[in-house]
């Protein structure tokens, strides 16, 4: 499922949306309107953050991140963590924001191995930024709003880190055998 072209709609009508309970929280004295509004306000704010992200860091590496950073490089628990979390089972129904940066037809393996390190990095920011309105506890109070906002997009953030961690070792071991296909037909 791509969802990129869908998103601007979503941002829009979900703006709408937001603003009304928001705004309506002020003229109103009704605590579930202002639990509504400051949810939908967090919510809005993780929406338009995932975009916004994405775009900032492909403005910088346009898909061609160096996978050979120790970041992105496997790590020893990651294939037992895989299996305890069964990712074989579930990975292909999540959706992919940008398909074009991941078809195979169309990039090299190489660039979709850049494309899988932007997206897990994008995801990894987004986790830091997720964390973000926990501060509006302070002014709004609402402990229980933002802790669980912020805790559901966290666990949204490590489901997609996740998968990029699972998919990419195994692009590795293609790109690898394909290039040692290429030099022993050369030699």
């Amino acid at each position: 499922m791509n969802i990129r072209k869908w998103m601007i709609y979503v941002i829009v009508i979900f703006g709408i949306i937001t603003a009304t309970f928001y705004i309506l929280s002020f003229f109103y004295s009704y605590d579930w309107i202002e639990i509504v509004g400051v949810t939908l306000l967090t919510t809005y704010y993780q929406a338009c953050l995932r975009p916004l992200t994405g775009s900032f860091v492909n403005m910088k590496y346009h898909n061609k991140m160096n996978y050979n950073r120790w970041w992105f490089k496997e790590k020893k628990f990651e294939q037992y963590f895989f299996k305890i979390i069964g990712i074989k089972k579930w990975k292909k129904i999540l959706p992919t924001y940008d398909k074009k940066a991941f078809d195979f037809k169309n990039r090299s393996l190489e660039e979709i191995i850049g494309a899988s390190c932007q997206a897990e990095i994008v995801h990894e920011i987004m986790l830091v930024l997720a964390l973000l309105p926990l501060l509006l506890i302070i002014p709004y109070g609402r402990v229980e709003v933002f802790t669980i906002t912020s805790s559901v997009c966290c666990i949204v953030e490590l489901v997609f880190i996740t998968l990029q961690r699972f998919n990419r070792p195994r692009l590795l071991r293609v790109l690898e055998r394909k290039k040692k296909n290429e030099t022993n037909i050369i030699d």
